[in-house]
């Protein structure tokens, strides 16, 4: 009766808990050690058989002081109660009641827990909760990601001490990198009382966020994450950043952030999930339907005016995530380029992030299902190929879309672009860095270019450099600037210290942070231009003042130094990058006239192995000697000198290609002969997955009821026992002995004693 009044509440958050097969005796332990109390209401979903009657609600009954309810459409969500969605049906969410819907008998893979983790996450964001059990398969693992993506937390089961019965769905989860907890069916329960409770201080937590002290500690967390991963954040929006961090202090159970701070920095691992936190966007196919009907009606027939074959759409789409906005625009440049009569221009989208992990899927070019839901159905045939539960991008699409990483704030912009679609990185970005990164994309696109932002973004600090096209959609046009004014903006410097800030907000610098700022300031000022390689020659680091030994060719960008070295210096380095390959030791080129805008001037380069104690990495060093020396030579001498100086420069390049090519020759034999192997083998294993495959689908959902069913029984089995023995124990105190006849009086058994049989 003390709960009742708690029942009748809204809940404090919303537990989804999703399972397969093994996941009834999952969800008893659960439930064993949940306690309740905690204000929130449990919603099950398990992949049940529609031609059945479940009692998985009768069997929590008993392992929960709670109401168990069996889930009707409409019914009101209340604390602490338990809904258990029945066989058949789709179960959602939506103003605080559940929703429900006939499942399709066609639909080969179930997807039910991902359908309901994405109602749960877009109805009740941070106060979320998903938590995925024992289970075959994938279903939930992208539920999860909606979850996470709004704020809410996202379990899984098992540790390294307690294995799930099956653990296909909990391993899909935790391979995706976005689970915040891994723990056994037994202490996910306790655990979510600390977590509950954390949610219900929300805005005390916020208010303390916002004060002076926390910013400090934020700017401090920014500077660990610089100095670790080599990005900045922090001119990241604060509200947003520091929601971020008071995440994963809820999942370490910090209750001070000087205590996160602490084990930041005494912990390299947790950088990098920080890291993984903050780039969680929220993104998908058309997102955004009517924004995308604008840019196909008013950007996408602008983009083919005035060009034809030979000509180059160039489409740049900064924090592009896992690709599905890359994709989007490619479909509806594509869908266009079929209309255009004539030869038409070719199509390119480059597509950058600082997030590996994700351009990893985007590369891949694969999704679940339920990601295409916003696709028609026509371009769903037309640009993807079904592969079982996943859809698969089309060739044709790929090929226009070039994912590569790239930071905006701080790498060189791609140039000549007729269309940037930025919509996933303006809204995580404080005032400051906003007021960076546009003059950073005007500068970018070519004359009447347009920029493409989200909804929650605009541009109105910089009115004078976009005109809007569609305000209400967010689309703008670039406008022109005064002549002179069109240089590249100041991009960030790898090398700035954050504890500059402290100083303007007057505190006090510290004798550390000033030493390490004098020490970035003689360094910048003067050491060398330098490019930190590997053995291939991929450029792994820019120092600053490398703009007038390299020029980044338009098209795809490269990270190999040849291809961006000025025309001058390229074989020169080649030879020297081989030397230092070759001999491990510094090798210095005589020096080389490189013209400039102030004349020509001598350059020596040199390249000297640099060891950081794991891959071998080189230091490409550009040091220049000042202008070069005039000299006053008759037109003869210097034809000869001209003369000497090519046939030198033929000779080195026709050993240099020699030794190439006799290299090529080797590698080309040995992947020959490689390759022939592993077709033979791809072909048997093509064949073997092909069969596994479809054998793999039928048992799966064979096995999925089996395992429910099998637990049901098992509980009826338990409870017959009981009755057995109950039965038993009252014949033996009885003390009267009993025979037990069948329906025709023929002689059973007796409990008691066996009479003596006839000699």
């Amino acid at each position: 009766m003390s709960r009742q009044p708690l029942r009748q509440k809204k809940p404090t958050a919303v537990v989804g808990i999703g399972a397969s097969a093994g996941g009834v005796e999952a969800l008893s332990l659960f439930f064993d050690h949940e306690r309740g109390g905690t204000g929130a209401a449990f919603l099950v979903v398990m992949h049940l058989s529609r031609d059945r009657a479940s009692h998985l609600a009768d069997i929590l009954v008993r392992h929960s002081g709670m109401p168990v309810t069996t889930a009707e459409h409409g019914m009101r969500i209340m604390a602490e109660h338990i809904y258990v969605m029945p066989p058949g049906v789709f179960m959602t969410v939506g103003d605080g009641r559940l929703q429900l819907k006939e499942s399709m008998i066609a639909e080969r893979v179930p997807s039910v827990i991902d359908r309901f983790f994405n109602s749960l996450a877009q109805h009740y964001g941070d106060h979320a909760i998903g938590i995925v059990l024992s289970g075959t398969g994938a279903d939930g693992a992208l539920g999860l990601k909606s979850i996470k993506e709004r704020g809410g937390l996202t379990i899984a089961q098992g540790d390294d001490g307690s294995v799930p019965m099956f653990d296909g769905m909990p391993r899909s989860a935790i391979a995706t990198g976005i689970i915040d907890l891994q723990l056994s069916v037994e202490e996910i329960g306790p655990r979510l009382v600390s977590a509950i409770h954390d949610i219900t201080k929300t805005d005390q937590a916020a208010e303390a966020f916002d004060s002076q002290h926390a910013d400090r500690l934020r700017l401090e967390i920014a500077e660990i994450l610089q100095a670790q991963l080599n990005h900045d954040f922090s001119g990241y929006k604060p509200s947003t950043f520091l929601r971020r961090v008071r995440r994963r202090m809820s999942v370490l159970e910090l209750a001070h952030m000087e205590a996160y701070v602490d084990h930041l920095r005494k912990t390299p691992s947790e950088a990098n999930l920080l890291f993984r936190d903050l780039l969680i966007s929220v993104t998908s196919f058309f997102r955004d339907s009517e924004a995308f009907e604008a840019i196909e009606r008013f950007v996408i027939p602008e983009l083919f005016k005035g060009k034809f074959a030979g000509d180059e759409i160039r489409v740049w789409v900064p924090g592009c995530a896992t690709g599905e906005e890359a994709y989007s625009l490619g479909m509806l440049l594509l869908e266009h380029a079929e209309t255009v009569v004539g030869n038409t221009p070719a199509i390119r989208i480059f597509a950058t992030d600082i997030d590996e992990r994700a351009l990893a899927i985007a590369r891949r070019g694969r999704y679940p299902s339920v990601l295409l839901e916003s696709v028609s159905g026509h371009r769903r045939d037309t640009f993807f190929i079904e592969d079982r539960d996943s859809w698969s991008v089309q060739k044709r699409l790929r090929e226009v879309c070039t994912f590569s990483p790239h930071n905006a704030l701080r790498d060189p912009p791609f140039s000549r672009i007729d269309l940037v679609s930025c919509r996933n990185l303006l809204i995580y970005l404080g005032p400051e860095f906003q007021s960076r990164i546009l003059p950073i994309l005007h500068y970018a696109l070519r004359p009447e270019g347009f920029l493409f932002v989200g909804v929650a973004e605009g541009v109105t600090r910089h009115s004078g450099l976009f005109a809007p096209v569609s305000k209400a959609q967010r689309i703008f046009s670039k406008l022109p600037v005064a002549p002179g004014s069109a240089a590249l903006p100041k991009l960030s410097s790898s090398a700035r210290k954050l504890t500059e800030p402290f100083a303007a907000t007057g505190g006090q610098m510290s004798s550390a942070a000033m030493r390490r700022q004098i020490e970035t300031r003689i360094l910048e000022a003067h050491t060398p231009p330098y490019v930190l390689v590997n053995a291939q020659g991929d450029a792994l680091f820019y120092s600053g003042r490398t703009g007038g030994y390299l020029e980044f060719p338009s098209g795809a960008p490269s990270r190999h130094l040849l291809n961006n070295a000025r025309k001058e210096l390229r074989l020169g380095l080649r030879r020297a990058l081989h030397d230092a390959v070759t001999s491990q030791e510094r090798v210095v080129l005589p020096y080389v006239e490189l013209a400039q805008d102030g004349g020509p001037r001598r350059l020596q380069l040199s390249v000297e192995p640099f060891d950081d104690g794991d891959s071998p990495l080189y230091l490409v060093l550009f040091n220049d000697q000042g202008p070069a020396p005039e000299r006053n030579i008759n037109p003869d001498e210097a034809v000869a000198r001209t003369m000497e100086q090519m046939e030198r420069d033929l000779r080195e390049s026709r050993d240099q290609l020699q030794s190439t090519y006799e290299e090529f020759e080797t590698a080309i034999e040995e992947l020959r002969v490689a390759n022939e192997e592993l077709m033979s083998v791809n072909e048997e294993l093509q064949s073997s997955n092909e069969e596994l495959e479809t054998s793999k689908e039928e048992l799966q959902s064979v096995n999925d009821e089996l395992q429910t069913v099998n637990h049901e029984l098992a509980d009826n089995v338990e409870a017959l026992d009981q009755s057995n023995a109950d039965l038993r124990g009252s014949l033996e105190s009885t003390g009267i002995a009993t025979i037990f006849l069948d329906r025709a009086w023929r002689y059973a058994a007796s409990p008691r004693r066996r009479p003596r049989s006839s000699p």
